[in-house]
């Protein structure tokens, strides 16, 4: 076993506040099917966030220098401010980030609240260390020599 401190196998949310469905959900650690599989569903969020281009704090996070390489918790932390935008643009893509990595069906995920949606991506992220995933993959990635390819610039 080792030393180190494991995370919680799951993290509490309670959905659906003050409704008779009101309800606690366990976020739990994903095994390695269902990772890959909210891999996938993480993949999609870059191009539906193109078209949030025009929106000037989103164009003010992604035009810092070193974005590309911000841990994958502090990016998330950071786009929570502009949840409510990116929902009108993206919700499918929350939707179906959350359907994976909290179990639940998309018909009870579009009925949260703003604030439910944004604690369970929260549980999905911290309960998953997706943080130190990235990190340990690019660590892996360096070690069998393969490069990540270069972000395009862009003058602004």
């Amino acid at each position: 076993m080792s030393a180190a401190k494991s995370l919680p196998r799951s993290v509490p949310v309670v959905i659906h506040v003050g409704t008779e469905n009101e309800r606690t959900v366990n976020v739990e650690k994903l095994p390695l099917g269902r990772a890959a599989a909210l891999g996938l569903a993480f993949r999609g969020t870059p191009a539906k966030l193109q078209q949030l281009q025009e929106h000037e704090g989103l164009r003010e996070l992604f035009s810092q220098q070193g974005v590309e390489d911000m841990p994958l918790t502090e990016l998330a932390v950071r786009m929570v401010e502009f949840l409510p935008d990116i929902l009108a643009v993206a919700a499918d893509v929350v939707i179906d980030i959350l359907a994976v990595g909290t179990g639940l069906e998309r018909e009870e995920l579009e009925q949260v609240g703003l604030d439910e949606a944004a604690e369970l991506l929260a549980a999905v992220i911290s309960v998953n260390n997706i943080g130190a995933i990235q990190k340990n993959l690019k660590n892996v990635a360096r070690s069998l020599g393969w490069k990540a390819p270069e972000a395009p610039t862009t003058v602004h």
